[in-house]
């Protein structure tokens, strides 16, 4: 096992040329906005350290049909391929890259990880899926994004439909030229049938780490061994290097027992998103097969998103800021051989 390791790493090491070495990946997940992206917004961003955005247009199931509706006037412009162009312009102008990652939204928020169309509707689903994920990467390469993720935890359909989702890949190769990923859940990626067809292994980073309501950060470091074991296997298995499409904790207590919660109970605690940040960034981004990753989540109008007494994700106006700058700041200089050509 530990040669198959050694020869995955060489072949990444192999494919990355190395008078173009790269820096990581620092990105912000963020969130469309009803309305137009500002310069003060991407300037916010800018001073976290962040080099880089993920653009993250929403589509909806009409689960009696089968297809998708998305780019409608029904919903946030800023989801919308005129928001998405606004917002990716106005990255661009501040040296920012992007990411184009969307996202399908399942009635009162269900997990698509676990849902399957009914054979009534599949055929009808998966033309319409084909057509929406090769719609975005029309719009991605058109926008000259360097990474397109072409989905976001689908387990139950990736497991079940791989040879759709292979051909869906060559598809999307045929019309974009960038770098691909897909975003698998924490408790999927292991077992993802597509990384051989992909450039990173994407992983939407919300391992359990600690049961405890005011965990210390050892006790976050210890709760990431395993999980950090069986990534360095992935990535040594398949060569390919590891980005966190998605990563996050609340400013809440017992925030590392299931980071995916959104649910907006709890109580506050500002250290605990600053430890469970510090004990991330000391313990896994400085491993050979880490490319960077994407912060969840963060939106316009800085001044009056997050603060003092807001449970939520984004550390905006949170001590965890200042967590985020300063390793986004150092990594973001760091030169790495991690990412491929």
């Amino acid at each position: 096992m530990l040669r198959v390791a050694l020869c995955g790493w060489l072949a990444v090491l192999l494919a990355c040329n190395a008078s173009d070495q790269r820096s990581y990946i620092t990105g912000i997940s963020l969130v469309a906005a009803p309305d137009s992206v500002q310069e003060a917004d991407v300037s916010a961003i800018r001073h976290t350290g962040a080099r880089w955005v993920s653009l993250m247009p929403y589509g909806f199931v009409d689960r009696q049909s089968g297809r998708l509706v998305y780019n409608s006037s029904r919903q946030w412009w800023g989801e919308t391929d005129a928001g998405i162009r606004q917002a990716a312009a106005r990255c661009r102008a501040a040296g920012l890259r992007i990411m184009l990652k969307p996202h399908i939204w399942l009635r009162h928020g269900s997990y698509t990880g676990r849902w399957l169309p009914p054979d009534s509707i599949r055929q009808v689903f998966e033309e319409s899926f084909k057509e929406y994920v090769l719609h975005y990467a029309r719009l991605a390469q058109e926008l000259k994004a360097e990474i397109f993720c072409l989905g976001t935890e689908w387990q139950a359909f990736v497991q079940t439909r791989p040879q759709y989702w292979c051909q869906l890949i060559k598809e999307v190769r045929a019309i974009y030229k960038g770098k691909l990923t897909y975003a698998a859940n924490w408790d999927e990626y292991q077992d993802c049938p597509l990384w051989q067809d992909l450039d990173y292994i994407g992983i939407n980073a919300y391992f359990p780490l600690s049961d405890k309501e005011k965990p210390t950060e050892g006790d976050l470091c210890q709760g990431w061994q395993p999980w950090k074991a069986a990534m360095a296997k992935v990535a040594g298995r398949t060569g390919k290097p590891v980005l966190f499409t998605e990563y996050g904790y609340r400013s809440r207590l017992g925030n590392t027992s299931k980071p995916w919660e959104a649910s907006r109970q709890g109580e506050v605690s500002l250290e605990n998103q600053q430890l469970a940040y510090r004990a991330m960034f000391e313990e896994v981004w400085a491993e050979p097969w880490v490319a960077g990753g994407f912060l969840w989540k963060w939106f316009v109008g800085h001044e009056r998103r997050g603060g003092q007494q807001h449970n939520g994700f984004t550390p905006q106006n949170k001590p965890a800021a200042g967590v985020l700058q300063k390793y986004y700041r150092q990594f973001a200089g760091v030169r790495s051989d991690r990412l491929p050509d």
